[in-house]
């Protein structure tokens, strides 16, 4: 639980937040906010399939991996369904006249 948490949850509100606040302080990313969409998407991802590729050539923790694998898949629907609105609601407000697109 532990991990799906981490990795579903708390690290893109600490990757977003910085992103935002370096976009707006720093002036550190383009202007565009699809920029920011694509990175932020990249961050609510669930970990890659290599991880178990990985535990298998080790000889260690392959069903493990896997399972953990399933079960973040399973949670990511809802999490990433909120992400991506979320992270939209960002760029529409950012965008004026793309919510008639």
């Amino acid at each position: 639980a532990g991990l799906l948490v981490g990795r579903l949850v708390v690290l893109p509100t600490l990757a977003i937040s910085m992103w935002m606040l370096c976009r707006e302080y720093l002036g550190i990313f383009p202007a565009d906010p699809i920029v920011l969409l694509i990175m932020c998407i990249e961050s609510c991802t669930p970990s890659a399939y290599n991880l178990v590729t990985m535990c298998v050539l080790q000889g260690r923790g392959a069903r493990e991996m896997s399972v953990v694998l399933f079960y973040q898949n399973v949670v990511a629907v809802a999490t990433m369904t909120f992400w991506i609105t979320l992270i939209l609601a960002v760029v529409v407000k950012e965008r004026p006249g793309w919510e008639q697109a």
